[in-house]
């Protein structure tokens, strides 16, 4: 009966996660340089996923799952009029027009994407602009907009969600790196809290340590202490590790293939998941979460990686969106700390608890990997 509500419970943890990917973003550059002496000087460029534009346009006509530039061609008058009702620019109190200039394919860290570039109708902002960005909200509310507006003097980050749609944009004023650390701060937050594979591949290092979790009275207090310890240590372990990986991709002094990276996360989740039903990989299990935890820092980067911005502020973005990872990830160690606990006082933990969640994790592990091949 205990191993089969342990199976239950485990299996409603996972489904929310049945469909775990790498987050929707788009990516938009303003450049305002060179408008001082060229009023009118200044352009946009807008690079969309083709994978989200396919979900929301149906572009792909012979379903191969392969979006070619043919079908782009064939679509690009529809294409253009969706992106264009779902961005506007407002410079002087005056809506600009965005007349397509460039309609061609970049390759990000993720994979293709479709970039415009646009000359917008209006003189260069003197003082202020209004965005508003309105891009697959209704349908995906993960979705986010990350757009750099390069000036003269800096270059400075805005990221735009459902909350924060409509933003004015102060070209003149001097943006601080702790202006953009409040901005990145709840997206790390929450970009940990809908990472599944990133907590499932954590529940799956933590959940050896519960079943030295005795219920009896006597012993209780002991093992929460060594619970707590090992836990600590393994969590510590994957923070560094990540966070060197986060680091040094977002940097461009070591970058990966996106689809590399999401595969090789899929795939240590198994092999994480495998050990823990029989040992197959040397080393204390903080150990192991450190060199694993190293090809999940790669996954955190690319949130971050395209951006193109320099300065201040993409260190003060970074060092935002990472402190916002330990705190969201902090928040969930403590959620499983608690719940195990109360699961030991309850008498429902038992022997069954790790080979159950550890196949439930490595037939996830594996389901991701080969929707990601």
């Amino acid at each position: 009966m205990i191993a089969r509500m342990l199976f239950l419970a485990c299996l409603c943890l996972l489904v929310p996660a049945v469909q775990a990917h790498k987050l929707s973003d788009s990516y938009l550059t303003i450049d305002l340089r060179g408008s001082e002496n060229h009023q009118s000087s200044w352009s946009l460029r807008w690079d969309v996923s083709l994978l989200d534009l396919d979900a929301e346009l149906s572009l792909d006509h012979n379903l191969d799952r392969q979006l070619t530039w043919g079908e782009l061609r064939l679509h690009q008058t529809a294409i253009v009029a969706y992106l264009q009702s779902r961005l506007s620019i407002e410079s002087d109190n005056r809506l600009c027009q965005l007349q397509v200039v460039a309609y061609q394919l970049e390759e990000h860290s993720d994979g293709p994407y479709l970039s415009l570039s646009f000359l917008p109708s209006c003189d260069a902002p003197k003082n202020s602009f209004l965005v508003n960005y309105q891009l697959f909200f209704d349908q995906n509310p993960t979705h986010r907009g990350l757009l750099n507006l390069l000036t003269e003097r800096d270059s400075q980050l805005y990221l735009f969600s459902p909350n924060n749609a409509r933003q004015r944009l102060s070209p003149q004023l001097e943006y601080s790196w702790l202006t953009q650390v409040k901005a990145y701060f709840p997206e790390g937050v929450w970009h940990i809290w809908i990472g599944y594979d990133h907590l499932l591949f954590l529940f799956t290092l933590i959940l050896p340590v519960v079943a030295r979790i005795r219920t009896a009275a006597k012993d209780q207090a002991h093992s929460t202490v060594h619970f707590f310890i090992d836990t600590i240590k393994i969590v510590t372990a994957f923070t560094v590790a990540h966070s060197i990986t986060l680091v040094s991709t977002s940097m461009q002094w070591l970058v990966l293939p996106g689809n590399w990276v999401e595969m090789a996360i899929a795939a240590s989740i198994t092999v994480a998941a495998l050990h823990n039903i029989r040992p197959i990989l040397p080393g204390s299990r903080w150990s192991i979460a450190f060199i694993l935890g190293l090809i999940h820092g790669f996954g955190f980067a690319n949130v971050l990686l395209d951006l193109g911005a320099e300065g201040s502020s993409f260190i003060g973005a970074l060092l935002g969106f990472n402190l916002g990872i330990e705190f969201g990830q902090l928040w969930v160690v403590v959620g499983v700390f608690v719940l195990f606990m109360l699961l030991a006082r309850l008498s429902l933990l038992s022997q069954k608890i790790v080979p159950i969640g550890s196949s439930l994790a490595a037939v996830m592990g594996v389901y991701w990997l080969v929707q990601r091949i």
